[in-house]
């Protein structure tokens, strides 16, 4: 299957980084493939209309964290083959989904954070609507730890946790 053109859909979680890794690495294996990242700015009514919940300023400043980011650490080698955009919508999976029909891609990369029922109900699951509503093959890259072995620790930031047990869920 040839894939030309690729739609990953960012926000600033860890599950989005490993979505952004798959991503890295489709690009790698199809040279021809372009790859369209796509940050949502989610729109809450008000009584006035609808807004961000945090203002649009701050969108804006996730978005390009979000792009220099993916610059740096994912896509430095491949930047001419990677287009950003930040789109705003009361519906962030049906933005993803007609952003995918109108580049044409082939293929959505969504993260997911392996929620469980109760919190899907209560917050929601793009990831799950997107998969519902697309029309184009969807790939859901679900979130894992760091694996450790039991006894070892992990250095982060300076600090040393001690792993004891990973349950996967």
């Amino acid at each position: 299957m040839s894939m030309e053109k690729i739609l990953l859909a960012m926000d600033d979680t860890r599950t989005s980084e490993q979505a952004a890794q798959a991503a890295r690495d489709l690009l790698r294996e199809n040279p021809q493939t372009q790859l369209y990242v796509l940050y949502v700015t989610q729109l809450y009514p008000t009584k006035f209309g609808a807004a961000p919940l945090l203002g649009m300023d701050y969108e804006r400043e996730v978005a390009a964290q979000i792009q220099t980011s993916l610059r740096k650490d994912h896509f430095s080698k491949l930047m001419n083959r990677v287009h950003f955009e930040h789109k705003i919508g009361v519906i962030p999976a049906k933005v993803i989904c007609q952003t995918a029909v109108e580049c044409q891609c082939d293929l959505i990369i969504v993260g997911s954070r392996g929620k469980r029922a109760i919190s899907r109900v209560i917050s929601g699951s793009v990831s799950r609507d997107v998969v519902l509503r697309s029309s184009i093959p969807v790939l859901v890259v679900r979130y894992s730890p760091p694996q450790a072995e039991s006894g070892k620790q992990l250095h982060r930031a300076g600090n040393v946790v001690k792993l004891e047990k990973w349950r996967r869920i």
